[in-house]
């Protein structure tokens, strides 16, 4: 995909284990997609199976349909807002954040919220990533580390509340 382009949308099409290339069953693909009337539209196949099954496809006639004009198309603000604030939402922020609520939460000695907020982490890094290495399965640790991302910001929101009433009720000279 070059520069500026995107995806409308993609398909995945498995083929079926145990069958010759001759016996696989042909899948018929519906892609809906939504493009601006001047957008030009590219249809990409791709082989992303793995090296040793050689790749086979038969790609009958591909048609186009139109469906009228697009319901939500107003969504696109506020689509970009929420993206704008999925940017947020890197590694590179929430790890020191979950670290720092973590930290706080150990300062304020909530014991019962810290044992009941580490269980799951500490059993996937301790148990689980022994046994399993897919991403899936690690999947559940996010939640409770954002957990302690929350306890950061909220004392962070917090601190600044009492600076700003400080600042705000402070007689003026």
């Amino acid at each position: 995909m070059g520069a500026g382009e995107r995806v409308l949308n993609s398909a995945i099409v498995e083929t079926v284990e145990g069958k010759t290339p001759e016996q696989q069953p042909m899948n018929v693909v519906q892609i809906p997609f939504v493009a601006s009337r001047d957008e030009q539209v590219r249809i990409v196949f791709s082989n992303e199976a793995s090296i040793s099954a050689a790749p086979v496809g038969q790609i009958g006639a591909i048609k186009l349909y139109e469906l009228g004009p697009a319901r939500f198309v107003w969504t696109r603000y506020p689509r970009l807002l929420v993206h704008g604030i999925q940017k947020i939402f890197l590694t590179a922020v929430m790890l020191p954040l979950a670290v720092g609520g973590l930290a706080l939460a150990a300062l304020k000695r909530r014991r019962r919220a810290l044992v009941i907020l580490l269980t799951v982490p500490a059993y996937y890094f301790c148990v689980q990533s022994i046994v399993h290495t897919e991403y899936r399965y690690v999947l559940a640790v996010d939640y409770f580390l954002f957990a302690f991302v929350g306890v950061a910001v909220a004392s962070i929101v917090g601190l600044a509340r009492r600076l700003l009433a400080r600042l705000w009720l402070r007689p003026k000279a």
